[in-house]
């Protein structure tokens, strides 16, 4: 540890004239608080007692020192008063200031009896740190983009093991929960990590948890279909897959005049939509728009190549990777498909938690769909993604949403593959 403390003070030896950086566009404590968030990820991380050291010497200096031209910040206190602060040990301050040194975050300069002087600067500088800033930013930026992922990741196991449950279900009720596979998906989604669990994951981990998750649930879905193959019926969650394609009579059946979905800047209050008509069976009467949307005889009837024709070219990408891997298409890769354009359209994920909470995920897919096939209209088009979710979601709220008169508008506009 010596030797890499005399190192740093090499480094970080200054000229009289030397003039330290300031902070220009970020505060002595949302400095500290930046330094907290990275110091995990230092190539010599400091310990939690020694940040707790490092933000007392912090609060000692004044506010103006770090963003003063000329001035550099600097703590003169003495150990004893340091650790009378810190509520701990001088012998502890001395050892906490040696670990900051050693992660690059301080230089100590004393008088040769080890005594601090304001008059003779002699203390604990903090220029080490002020000019790691900039390294310090992106370790954050990427550290962000980490916890993006990893709630991301977090969000689609989430999808996965309800997907998973439905389908053990519909497999205990045909062929009894002592059923050598019921009971191996029973057992594997059992041994999962709770949610709250996952938060200590590592990303590398969590990754691939969830591949894993979509595996598992991808295979309770086959076995599904192979039973639906058997007995001739489908089933209640798998009956997307083999549906009839002819999506304008399919929804005009159901829902028998309606008018398409304007921008979003008008989506909360002069949204042309007519509240839905027609048969009950549609389950998008009264504001019936919600749970369970991919299980309704509308959305049956949809079938997944109808469906994917309606879906933008972005998000027919995440389709086509999920078909090519999985051989086929069911309502759970809409779904996932959905999740993962919701950060390539800057939806944030309160939005996208607002519109599952009041309508449910499978609703909420179908809004996200939507809006996305939209988001480039020529004569509306959607400026903001998220702010168009909000309002969709105000609307189901209210019990005004319209899914089927917004399919209907945009299967009018999209001219499908292949035909």
């Amino acid at each position: 540890m010596n030797r890499n403390i005399q190192a740093f003070q090499a480094a970080y030896s200054r000229a009289r004239d030397y003039e330290a950086p300031v902070l220009e566009d970020i505060s002595r404590d949302d400095f500290f608080r930046l330094i907290k968030r990275v110091a995990g990820h230092l190539p010599y991380p400091p310990g939690k007692a020694a940040l707790r050291t490092l933000r007392e010497m912090f609060e000692i200096t004044r506010p103006s020192d770090w963003i003063k031209p000329g001035v550099e910040p600097i703590c003169y206190a003495a150990q004893a008063e340091i650790a009378k602060r810190a509520d701990c040990t001088a012998s502890r301050i001395r050892a906490h200031v040696a670990e900051l040194e050693v992660s690059g975050l301080v230089e100590k300069r004393t008088m040769g009896n080890g005594r601090r002087s304001g008059w003779q600067d002699r203390g604990i500088f903090f220029t080490p740190a002020l000019e790691r800033l900039a390294e310090f930013r992106q370790i954050a930026d990427l550290l962000d983009e980490q916890d993006k992922s990893a709630a991301r990741l977090r969000g689609l196991r989430s999808t996965h093991k309800r997907h998973l449950k439905s389908a053990i279900t519909e497999l205990t009720r045909l062929l009894g929960q002592n059923h050598d596979r019921v009971k191996q998906l029973s057992d594997a989604v059992a041994n999962w990590p709770r949610a709250d669990r996952m938060h200590s994951m590592s990303l590398q981990a969590l990754a691939m948890h969830e591949a894993d998750a979509d595996n598992l649930c991808r295979e309770a879905l086959e076995l599904l279909r192979h039973h639906e193959d058997s007995d001739g019926q489908p089933l209640e969650n798998e009956r997307f897959h083999k549906q009839d394609t002819t999506i304008k009579s399919n929804i005009e059946n159901c829902n028998a005049s309606v008018q398409t979905m304007p921008a979003c800047a008008q989506a909360d209050s002069s949204h042309s939509d007519t509240s839905p008509t027609g048969d009950v069976n549609c389950r998008e009467k009264n504001g019936a728009t919600s749970r369970g949307v991919h299980k309704s005889e509308f959305i049956e009837k949809l079938g997944p190549d109808r469906l994917y024709n309606l879906a933008s070219d972005d998000m027919q990408m995440h389709l086509d990777i999920r078909k090519h891997r999985n051989g086929s298409l069911e309502f759970h890769d809409f779904e996932i498909a959905a999740k993962e354009r919701l950060p390539e359209l800057g939806i944030h994920n309160s939005a996208w938690n607002e519109a599952v909470a009041t309508m449910g995920e499978d609703s909420a897919t179908i809004c996200v769909l939507v809006l996305d096939a939209n988001r480039n209209r020529p004569d509306v088009p959607i400026v903001s993604p998220g702010g168009y979710l909000r309002a969709m979601t105000r609307r189901a709220k209210a019990g005004d949403l319209n899914l089927i008169g917004s399919l209907i508008g945009l299967s009018e506009r999209k001219v499908p593959k292949g035909s």
